[in-house]
């Protein structure tokens, strides 16, 4: 709503200079194509809460149809929530985004972060008296539907690929075989893994010349 006005915005930055003497923030959209949008929409509305009521109420003066945009404390309540959900999608997103290196080898490792983040979101929510916050259902229900949306990108690295994002973990210096030491793993995948990683190298490698460099 502030994005589509300057005057609306400018009265946003007014509202922040009178609370305090740090830089001035804009609001931050939600986008569709781009990743992590919501989440940083929401972190800058959390940012600016405090603000945000106070221009509001100044905007509903003007006109009183806009009192349906505020949110309760409950609504707070559940965007902080919906941030730590999100975070660490966001830093996973942001950190492969970012770098100009090679990824895969990471792939299975954020894929098992992430399916443990949601499963402990989700016992803790599990945890919550439903009297006290009648609203935990939807979130358990999200969960559930992001998990399986999750299980359906990670089927992804199965199949024909399997072999190939295998290859690339162990050959990750960082970690080798140790990546199927973790808890999601167990030693029938490593055997397995190891095994093919021979095999490939026989069929492709032990057969070539090794060129000596050396004067």
């Amino acid at each position: 709503m502030t994005s589509r006005s300057a005057k609306r915005t400018e009265l946003l930055l007014q509202k922040q200079s009178e609370q305090e003497s740090e830089r001035l923030l804009r609001m931050v959209g939600d986008i569709s194509i781009r990743w992590n949008s919501t989440y940083d929409m929401i972190l800058r509305a959390m940012r600016l809460r405090i603000s945000l009521r106070n221009w509001l109420d100044e905007q509903i003066l003007q006109e009183p149809g806009l009192e349906r945009l505020a949110l309760s404390n409950m609504d707070w309540k559940k965007l902080r929530y919906i941030i730590v959900l999100l975070r660490p999608f966001t830093e996973y997103t942001s950190l492969i985004g970012n770098t100009r290196d090679a990824t895969i080898n990471h792939t299975w490792n954020v894929y098992n972060a992430l399916f443990d983040h949601l499963d402990m979101v989700r016992k803790k929510l599990d945890c919550k008296d439903l009297t006290k916050t009648l609203w935990i259902p939807e979130f358990i229900t999200a969960i559930d539907i992001g998990t399986e949306k999750l299980r359906e990108y990670y089927s992804q690295t199965g199949g024909p690929m399997e072999t190939q994002y295998a290859l690339a973990a162990m050959l990750d210096p960082s970690q080798k075989l140790g990546i199927f030491a973790s808890p999601e793993w167990g030693r029938e995948w490593s055997t397995k893994y190891k095994k093919e990683f021979v095999d490939y190298w026989r069929t492709n490698y032990q057969d070539l010349a090794v060129i000596d460099d050396q004067p």
